[in-house]
């Protein structure tokens, strides 16, 4: 029961909308490229940016980062809810 308690104290809090930076640090086990190439296919998705235009965004919105979680799984040493 101890172990359950002290688990759940260690893990971060999932951020609503985290910077494209945050998510690449959570995501440090696959390669920076890899997430970033993700995060912003799923922004150019979701915002309506064509694919010849640079996505200029810091912020990645919650649903977007939903779908970055689908694809990726919960970033180990968080929680599996959004503050």
């Amino acid at each position: 029961m101890e172990r359950t308690e002290s688990t759940k104290e260690t893990l971060k809090k999932l951020p609503v909308s985290p910077r494209k930076s945050e998510l690449r640090e959570m995501y440090s086990d696959y390669p920076s490229k890899i997430i970033k190439e993700e995060i912003n296919s799923i922004i150019r998705e979701n915002r309506g940016i064509p694919e010849d235009q640079p996505v200029y965004c810091k912020y990645v919105r919650k649903c977007e980062f939903e779908k970055l979680i689908k694809m990726f799984g919960y970033p180990m040493g968080y929680e599996k809810h959004f503050r």
